[in-house]
């Protein structure tokens, strides 16, 4: 009587919870509804763009080259690590 009972809360568990999967699965792979409708996008001039670039990079100063220089003030100092 124990087995039997405890087979068939089993079967129910097992029931109860490859029909939760199967519910997540198909509500995982339902097409969403599009509520905003179709989306319009404006092109993008492609000569605006570049022209606002280059405003905005002549607007830049340099102020050093890449790579940085070594600093020549730092060195001789002695190294607080090289004793360790």
């Amino acid at each position: 009587m124990k087995k039997s009972i405890g087979l068939i809360s089993c079967l129910i568990f097992g029931l109860v919870t490859a029909g939760a999967f199967y519910w997540i699965w198909m509500q995982a792979n339902a097409p969403i509804a599009d509520s905003a409708g179709a989306k319009v996008y404006t092109a993008v001039e492609v000569e605006a763009v570049k022209n606002q670039a280059n405003d905005i990079l002549a607007s830049l100063q340099k102020n050093s080259d890449i790579p940085l220089g070594t600093p020549t003030t730092k060195m001789g100092r002695t190294n607080p690590f090289a004793g360790f």
